[in-house]
């Protein structure tokens, strides 16, 4: 084989068989719709209409090239190439081995009460999976092949431009085999690419359908007989396989397109409860409510079947939902199966947005302690004259009660009938306010309708009267504000009337002259403020009653006497008067401080050093990997440090910070269980819960409450690394890497049958080691390629259990005898490990790296030092013992016998550094994600072995008063699969 290997290389892609099977067409550029390619005699123009009665697009789908003055012929304006899927899947089952592994996914259910899970084959909803035939799906005839699919879908810039504003765009549509182990699934190899949509914009809304239906039509093959092959590679008879598609992985934007939902930023902005936008600030997870899957398919079925645009406008105005190609997949689940991605929720969004809107940066001034006199704009104020209209008519048509009745009321603005439902106290079943779409809110008017008497129907107020009290938290008072809970979140109140309610509380010179003022300054609404900012229960009072003002009061000034903490809190609340601060916390002397320690700070090689001018306005848009370093590494190092000794206020958004930075920990660990999720819950709800309080200037945004179903994706689809979207943003910087003739239209061609052929071919040469060998230069080329990839933590190269423990490459140090101090060391390890003491010590083979469980160590020396930190445990079976830190001097390999085999096994000279007193270590109170303490010098050399090992840390030396000569250890588990959590409150 390898001697016919010609020298052009152009037709090696035909000769090896390295070209996907593709089908290509012809792309309209107003519409999208496509035509198959290869045939211009027949569709010259686009003839598609939107609807019935919509007009035909007309668009050409041809140009004329000239190729000489005389000669010229058609050619497609716009080509999209889509590849077969069958096809696909019969090259995979071709390779050795494949068939073996999609066959054993993961092992059976475990049966405890609470599992814990660390793949999503481990999850009940895989498990739960049904046929077409009402059967489950797993496990299958043993006659079948049973496959699961997740689809990604993302547009990027394909001229590699790295700013914020994209001026062209492309889009990859992506499937990947979730059958295949994590270690395997996200390779290229494995990834199959189903088409690259081409640009110069990325498809609007329903415009991104006829590619996608492309690949529903080929699943649904896979779906409904299945598809035999008539060979595989185990098989010589051929074997029947099914597929299902199950969760769709994209970010907020893509995600919502596919699924045929409105914007993030819509009124039903939240792809998994029915939460309007104006009830963000809601908070109680009882009052969000369900969205129903067999809702939402009908009213998508309405929207495709609708006549013209005006109809498919209404519907969409309504109910906030369009028909998508996935609701022709019998089986799919519009709420469920659509993931909120971990990377784009918390990594780009809540920890940016945390620095960004909340901290807030200014590199030319002095930094402040972030707080604002200024509240943000109310959500909602008075109806306007047009919704006071609307209002009228919906009480007109409420009392009519015509059968139609739920699509009158859903022609009319939400905010009317939020009004009408909160005048005449109309809440949905099980609910305390009003809460929900205006389709919610329309439905629990029809019900309310059916089960009142007429006395009340003509009770009901016929016109709106605007309210000039200050406008509480949904932009209108009524019986549902009242009934509200303490988890919702505090009303919008005058803040100015908050500081001179506080002020006067604080007021000790005249106590009774000053509680006097303060009872007479403050509402009832401004006491539930106060008593939410001392965590004081008040669900006891019925505020609408007489009397609940002064309850409130007496409650508050309870707490006040009783409890030192409470007159913090109130001064830690109100801005600082003894000093000019701006509302910018990370300032210039903050920001210096920061970049300080992080020149100090030396990460593992597999972390990605954010830029060293983060924060400033040369520096662009940061990664995701940049953004959770920077949070979750070296904010807690030096924002710490600085506050942890600071004024009261200080240290409570120091805290607050602490609480994001643990869920953001929690909610990517490579495990999860009912602990896990608890504790994801209740830290992420703590930090949004505050926000208001401590950042009265800032609105929630989607994507907070996106954040707190975070923890329900962990639990439907387990981990986050099954079903997060770091792969195919992976992919793309593959696709980056490609030569193309740089024209849209053309180059996504291009990077199609390229990725295919590189796939292939790395699947050729990992299937034949023979070939490998003979090839080796090209091979070399390939890993050097592969090392590029800046892009994060290279997901699939590091979660490969069986990799083997001396990585290909690794650099032996030769072969020696052991130095005495490591001898001595060594023969007292052997002896914990029960090996015969009388043993010779024989000679020992050194190494400059070792793989541990996917991961490289090394040993300080210039060229691998920055592995060689390591966290470490003793040889004790106690799970809670405490971690210590060390610097890995040397490895080394030893053989020995236990119990009469010979074993081969890794041993590392580690030279410990000690911890100082936990009680003068202020990191030790911020958790296990906010490090710990030690001195800088090593304390005494041990031999470990190799299952002692944990983690690696990011090592800092800090050189500001008082943690001169200290070194601050933080944890990085670099497959994240320790359980950190401990201390936290889950009631």
């Amino acid at each position: 084989m390898v001697n016919s290997i010609p020298l052009d290389p152009r037709p090696g892609p035909q000769q090896f068989v390295l070209d996907p099977i593709t089908r290509e067409y012809v792309s309209c550029t107003t519409c999208h719709s496509l035509y198959p390619g290869g045939d211009v005699t027949t569709i010259l123009i686009c003839n598609h209409r939107k609807t019935p009665d919509s007009p035909i697009c007309n668009t050409p789908l041809y140009k004329a090239r000239q190729l000489h003055a005389d000669r010229a012929f058609r050619v497609p304006i716009r080509k999209y190439l889509h590849q077969d899927l069958k096809s696909w899947v019969g090259r995979l089952l071709c390779r050795p081995g494949v068939e073996t592994l999609l066959d054993n996914p993961s092992p059976d259910l475990p049966h405890s009460a609470h599992p814990v899970v660390d793949d999503i084959w481990l999850t009940r909803l895989f498990r739960e999976l049904k046929d077409s035939t009402g059967g489950h799906f797993f496990p299958p005839p043993s006659t079948e092949g049973r496959l699961i699919f997740g689809l990604s879908v993302d547009s990027f810039n394909p001229f590699y431009n790295k700013t914020a504003k994209q001026s062209s765009s492309s889009t990859g549509m992506w499937l990947v085999l979730l059958n295949l182990p994590p270690h395997l699934r996200y390779l290229e190899e494995n990834l199959f690419l189903a088409g690259v949509i081409p640009g110069h914009e990325k498809p609007s809304k329903e415009d991104l359908y006829p590619y996608l239906n492309l690949l529903i039509k080929d699943l649904l093959e896979f779906w409904h007989k299945g598809v035999r092959f008539s060979r595989t590679y185990r098989e010589q008879r051929g074997r029947l396989f099914k597929a299902m598609l199950i969760p769709l992985i994209c970010d907020m934007l893509a995600a919502r397109q596919v699924a045929g939902l409105g914007s993030a930023t819509s009124h039903s902005f939240c792809t998994f409860c029915d939460l309007d936008l104006d009830d963000i600030d809601v908070l109680d997870r009882s009052e969000w409510p369900p969205k129903n899957e067999v809702h939402v398919r009908r009213i998508a079925q309405l929207w495709r079947d609708a006549t013209s645009e005006v109809q498919r406008s209404a519907i969409f105005d309504a109910y906030g939902i369009r028909w998508s190609p996935l609701h022709d997949l019998p089986y799919w689940d519009a709420v469920k199966y659509i993931i909120i991605d971990s990377m784009h929720a918390l990594d780009l969004n809540l920890l940016q947005n945390h620095c960004r809107s909340l901290f807030q940066i200014d590199t030319e001034a002095a930094g402040g302690d972030g707080y604002s006199t200024q509240s943000p704009d109310p959500r909602q104020r008075q109806l306007s004259r047009e919704a006071a209209r609307a209002y009228e008519k919906c009480v007109e048509q409420i009392k009519r009660n015509d059968a139609n009745l739920v699509d009158e009321l859903l022609l009319h603005p939400r905010s009317a009938l939020y009004q009408v439902s909160v005048d005449n106290n109309i809440l949905g079943q099980n609910h305390r306010i009003v809460v929900g779409t205006k389709w919610v809110l329309a439905s629990n008017i029809v019900a309310w309708r059916q089960r009142i008497v007429q006395a009340d129907v003509q009770a009901m107020a016929t016109s709106y009267t605007a309210s000039h009290d200050d406008a509480p938290s949904h932009g209108v008072s009524g019986p549902s504000a009242e009934t509200a809970n303490q988890d919702a979140s505090p009303p919008e109140v005058n803040m100015p009337q908050v500081r001179r309610v506080i002020q006067n509380l604080l007021d000790i010179t005249n106590q009774e002259e000053s509680r006097r003022r303060a009872y007479t300054q403050g509402t009832v609404d401004t006491l539930i403020f106060i008593s939410d900012l001392l965590e004081i229960d008040h669900t006891d009072i019925d505020r609408s009653r007489r009397g609940s003002k002064r309850a409130l009061f007496d409650k508050l000034t309870a707490k006040i006497d009783g409890e030192a903490s409470a007159l913090e809190a109130l001064e830690a609340f109100l801005p600082r008067s003894d000093m000019v601060e701006g509302r910018a916390v990370l300032g210039k002397e903050v920001m210096n401080a920061i970049w300080s320690d992080m020149r100090q700070t030396r990460l593992p090689t597999w972390l990605t050093s954010p830029p060293a001018d983060w924060g400033t306005t040369r520096r662009g848009k940061l990664s995701a990997d940049h953004w959770r370093v920077i949070c979750t590494v070296h904010l807690p190092i030096t924002l710490i440090r600085l506050w942890h000794d600071a004024s009261p206020r200080k240290q409570q958004i120091l805290q607050h910070f602490m609480q994001l930075v643990n869920a953001v920990h929690i909610g990517n660990m490579r495990v999860v269980s009912a602990e896990h999720i608890a504790a994801y819950d209740f830290y992420m709800t703590k930090y949004i819960k505050d926000i208001k309080t401590l950042y009265p200037d800032q609105h929630l945004k989607p994507t907070h409450h996106a954040a707190l179903h975070i923890g329900d994706m962990l639990g439907l689809f387990g981990p986050s690394h099954s079903h997060s979207s770091p792969y195919y943003e992976r992919h793309i910087n593959l696709l980056h890497h490609i030569n193309t003739n740089s024209k849209i239209g053309e180059l996504e061609t291009t990077y199609l049958r390229t990725s295919a052929r590189r796939a292939n071919l790395r699947a050729r040469l990992l299937d034949d080691n023979a070939l490998c060998q003979s090839l080796s230069e090209l091979v070399e080329v390939m890993k050097r390629i592969d090392s590029e990839d800046a892009r994060g933590f290279r997901l699939a190269s590091i979660l490969d259990p069986s990799l083997p423990t001396v990585p290909p490459g690794a650099r032996f140090d030769g072969t020696r005898q052991l130095p005495t101090p490591y001898a001595a060391l060594l023969r007292e390890c052997l002896n914990n490990l029960s090996v015969d003491p009388g043993t010779r010590l024989r000679q020992a083979a050194f190494l400059k790296e070792v793989g541990l469980r996917g991961v490289c160590y090394g040993i300080s020396s210039p060229s691998t030092w920055r592995d060689s930190r390591v966290l470490f445990k003793g040889l004790s079976s106690d799970s809670n013992q405490a971690l210590r830190a060390g610097v890995i001097e040397s490895i080394f390999m030893y053989s020995y016998t236990l119990g009469g085999t010979e074993v081969e096994g890794v041993f590392m000279a580690v030279m410990e550094i000690s911890a100082i007193d936990s009680s003068q270590d202020p990191y030790r109170s911020f958790g296990p994600f906010a490090g710990f303490l030690c001195k800088e010098h090593p304390s005494q050399l041990r031999i470990l072995t190799s299952s002692q090992i944990i983690s690696h840390f990011v090592w800092t030396k800090l050189t500001e008063p008082p943690f001169t000569d200290l070194i601050h250890i933080m944890p990085v588990d670099r497959l994240m699969v320790r359980n950190f959590i401990d201390g936290h409150e889950t009631d």
